[in-house]
């Protein structure tokens, strides 16, 4: 690849089906990226061994072809990639085992299904696996997908805890899709000083508008993004640290308007 020198992917999928994580890290390589997060990898129970063996693969072939590897890092979803219970103990585990950065409910968040539906296998045993609904009810998609607040609005402890958790192991955490309330909910509680967080090390959705489309979830959205953490308006990626001064992994985000 060209003009991607120094460049490092922060949302790369290498699960079944997708490409394959070693091929795409001996890309990376040869293009001169500095490295690559995966989002998913083949493995999912042990996201952070995996990558360690696809390290260990792609130094080897780096030595043979006299290349410079290019750095690769673990990443999980709170919601072990499917429509699981979020459990702060897996993302513990996950966190100690090197896992640098954490993702919010994506495909299976209630707010997605509500925009774009979602595959009912995920909640339907005897469905057909390829089979796609149109976009649900609000009451469905609260029935079947991820939803982080309580009913009166706040996170749920939880996904308190897994800030917590991801604070104290300097790692990243990623909004994934939510709605308006949610995404209000998480910038607000990175920043709470009661919290004692101060958290940094959040990544939106590139091109990602929170809750559109969703009826009776119009408060926030990106903009609000810029006054909760702090962070200037910008066009461009800006550049946050999030990894342990080991790996100085950096990512960038972009907020629009």
């Amino acid at each position: 690849m060209i003009g991607v020198e120094d460049a490092i992917d922060i949302h790369c999928h290498a699960h079944e089906g997708q490409q394959d994580a070693l091929g795409v890290a001996k890309l990376a390589s040869k293009s001169g990226m500095k490295g690559i997060l995966y989002k998913t990898i083949v493995g999912r129970k042990d996201p952070a061994g995996t990558v360690d063996s696809v390290r260990s693969a792609l130094e080897s072939w780096c030595v043979e072809k006299g290349l410079t590897p290019a750095h690769l890092w673990p990443g999980a979803s709170v919601t072990q990639g499917f429509l699981s219970k979020i459990e702060p103990a897996w993302c513990a585990k996950n966190l100690k085992a090197g896992v640098v950065g954490l993702w919010m409910p994506n495909n299976t968040s209630a707010n997605t299904l509500s925009i774009v539906g979602g595959k009912p296998s995920a909640w339907d045993k005897n469905a057909d696996p390829k089979a796609h609904t149109e976009p649900l009810s609000w009451a469905d998609s609260l029935r079947y997908g991820h939803y982080l607040l309580d009913d009166k609005g706040r996170l749920l402890p939880e996904i308190e805890e897994i800030f917590r958790m991801a604070h104290d192991q300097n790692a990243a955490i990623f909004f994934g899709h939510p709605t308006k309330p949610e995404f209000k909910a998480m910038a607000e509680f990175s920043r709470r000083p009661v919290a004692q967080l101060h958290l940094r090390r959040i990544v939106t959705a590139p091109g990602y508008r929170p809750g559109e489309h969703v009826q009776g979830h119009s408060h926030g959205g990106p903009r609000a993004l810029h006054a909760l953490v702090g962070r200037r308006r910008a066009s461009v990626s800006q550049l946050g640290r999030v990894a342990p001064p080991a790996t100085r992994l950096y990512v960038g985000f972009r907020l629009h308007s």
